[in-house]
């Protein structure tokens, strides 16, 4: 897929000629034609104009393309870029097998078998942030289970520093918007790791962000992206207004700046947890659970619990007050 990366380059949103297209990529017009059709296939909002060419929609989204860190970021985190994969979270695990360093990440603009927590389907479709970012943590594997509880905190804290939006969390590791009297699901994370009983040789952390893309209808009463309008009933219009150009066009920065700013926020963090663990993130990550010392029911592997959520521990469990007493629940699904 790499070879349609040159269009989207030179697309922007005014029209373009296919000859003039066909021009600067030294291919003839049905070469032209075949990669926009490929790259329409792949849903990317490109629209084709009779007579005038072809089109980028950039108030749906704009290409990730070729992602550059400031310093001193850029020393850590090394982006790999695709149009199209099965899954990141692949690319990534491939990689690790093979030694990659730590800090390197695969980004996706698409996928077609996106997964998340307990095999579920990701929908990944043009417009969202999609990447698997390799770690190489000095702990052993039984602290390795909070890195996802952290990086749910600090996308949270993203979210809200790029959008105002008030990002909330469901443990373990999902963020939440609040829309009407609800909350829906904005983003997700799957972690998956090797090692030895005292050595973790890698984890891959797979993050998922719903920002530009279209949902499904099926997905519509549990999931929203950033950009979404919002549900009858729940206010109207968009949840976030992208900056746009004078004449209506979302500018482009969006995606890069959530990837930036999430990217420089956990490096800071991962280092302090390295060295202190879960321990001092516990109070900020209840600060914004989303529904604290309220009822709560979760799905386990031992069946249902239900009692009152009061708080998480330095592990990473919650701490559910059932029949007068205090549980530590390690592993489950909390229903909304």
């Amino acid at each position: 897929m790499q070879n349609l990366r040159p269009v989207l380059e030179i697309l922007s949103s005014k029209p373009i000629s296919g000859q003039w297209l066909a021009k600067q990529l030294r291919v003839t017009r049905a070469g032209v034609w075949k990669q926009i059709r490929a790259l329409q296939a792949l849903h990317f909002p490109i629209k084709s104009h009779a007579k005038l060419g072809y089109s980028l929609d950039v108030s749906t989204a704009f290409p990730l393309l070729n992602p550059k860190f400031s310093a001193p970021l850029s020393h850590w985190a090394k982006p790999h870029l695709e149009l199209s994969s099965t899954s990141t979270q692949v690319l990534a695990k491939r990689a690790a097998h093979s030694g990659a360093p730590e800090g390197h990440l695969w980004l996706s603009e698409v996928q077609s078998q996106g997964r998340g927590r307990l095999g579920r389907v990701w929908e990944s479709g043009f417009g969202g942030l999609w990447f698997s970012l390799i770690l190489r943590p000095q702990v052993p594997p039984s602290r390795a289970g909070t890195i996802g509880m952290l990086a749910a905190l600090i996308l949270a804290e993203t979210i809200q520093a790029a959008t105002k939006l008030p990002a909330r969390l469901k443990w373990p590791n999902d963020v939440l918007l609040p829309v009407g009297k609800g909350f829906r699901k904005v983003a997700g994370f799957l972690t998956e790791m090797s090692g030895e009983i005292d050595k973790t040789e890698w984890i891959v952390l797979g993050v998922g962000l719903n920002v530009h893309n279209r949902l499904p209808k099926s997905l519509e009463s549990v999931a929203i992206s950033l950009t979404t309008s919002s549900p009858a009933g729940s206010g109207g219009g968009p949840l976030y207004r992208p900056p746009t150009t004078t004449s209506g066009a979302t500018l482009p920065g969006l995606r890069e700046e959530i990837l930036e700013t999430f990217l420089k926020r956990f490096y800071a963090a991962y280092r302090i947890w390295q060295r202190q663990g879960f321990e001092p993130f516990v109070q900020p990550y209840w600060k914004l659970y989303f529904k604290p010392k309220q009822p709560v029911e979760l799905r386990t592997g031992q069946g249902v619990i239900r009692g009152i959520a009061r708080c998480v521990d330095a592990s990473g469990a919650i701490i559910v007050e059932s029949r007068r007493k205090n549980r530590a629940v390690l592993e489950g699904d909390i229903v909304l």
